[in-house]
């Protein structure tokens, strides 16, 4: 199947009406993902969307966010689960997991290529996991790069597969231990506030009505509306005291539970062997809503 080339980003709006025209909700086992794929040749980062950013996200560092592609990089991956040829509805779907990887600052104001592919499928004992990978060039060189993984509730077997070290999907359950005494993690808190939602949605292209609206989050069985994790995911960075920005990076995140509106937030972050440990917690929740694994590597 060719891949679809965009001259901008996908409209929000649109890959809804899409997705619903589009959604399947019937799914067979002997059905595999098809070699979906879209693009951005030339796509230059906009100062004023990088600004817009960076205030809805409490930002006051220079350059372009660690974590800021990932708005470039969702809408691309929505276009793509609202697509006909995929054999499960959008509507189903669950981000919980992202994985990043920054090989130098992303430059701002000059043509990017972008593609994002659907990669990998695997089937868990509750239902399926569909990775999307997103690549961003400049000048043929790559500078960036996510997996987002999608989980679909139910459009399994119930027989989970083995998965190879390899695969994109998977990652360790549990850090290497370590010989030394653990460390008390460090802890920061701050105020989530309301009104944020439907402004941030127009900025990362994650449009879901759970995002700004108290009654619609209600009716899906929710406490009130939550923010999207990309609002946080940089902050997070700032306030566990990360300052190596222009060196490569990698990090994954697991996207555990909501971040309600209207409440505190309390950062815990603990420098490891294999990099640093971060987790955010929402008031009245004791598990983390997001843990990360960041790191930097050398070259």
């Amino acid at each position: 199947m060719p891949c679809q080339t965009y001259t901008r980003l996908p409209s929000s709006i649109r890959t809804l009406w899409m997705g619903f025209r589009n959604r399947n909700t019937r799914y067979t086992v002997t059905v595999e993902h098809p070699p979906l794929s879209v693009a951005l040749p030339a796509f230059a980062v906009s100062e004023k969307h990088l600004a817009r950013y960076k205030a809805l996200c409490g930002l006051e560092s220079k350059g372009v966010p660690l974590f800021y592609p990932l708005t470039l990089a969702y809408p691309l991956c929505l276009r793509l689960l609202s697509q006909k040829a995929l054999p499960f509805s959008m509507f189903r779907m669950l981000n919980r997991e992202v994985t990043v990887s920054s090989y130098g600052p992303v430059p701002s104001g000059v043509p990017l290529r972008i593609h994002t592919a659907v990669s990998s499928q695997r089937e868990t004992n509750k239902g399926i996991d569909l990775c999307l990978t997103t690549d961003m060039f400049h000048e043929n060189k790559k500078t960036w790069c996510c997996i987002n993984t999608f989980f679909f509730k139910g459009a399994g077997t119930g027989k989970p597969q083995a998965v190879p070290e390899s695969a994109p999907c998977h990652l360790p359950s549990s850090p290497v231990p370590s010989e030394k005494p653990a460390k008390v993690p460090e802890t920061v808190s701050w105020f989530l506030p309301h009104g944020n939602g439907f402004r941030f949605a127009r900025v990362c292209g994650d449009s879901n009505g759970l995002h700004y609206s108290h009654w619609y989050a209600k009716m899906q069985g929710f406490e009130g509306a939550f923010t999207q994790p990309m609002l946080v995911l940089d902050k997070c960075l700032d306030k566990a005291g990360w300052n190596h920005k222009e060196k490569k990076f990698s990090a994954t995140v697991r996207l555990k539970g909501q971040l309600y509106y209207g409440r505190e937030l309390t950062l815990s972050h603990e420098e490891a062997a294999e990099g640093k440990h971060i987790h955010l917690f929402c008031e009245g929740n004791k598990k983390p809503c997001i843990s990360m694994r960041a790191k930097n590597s050398e070259g």
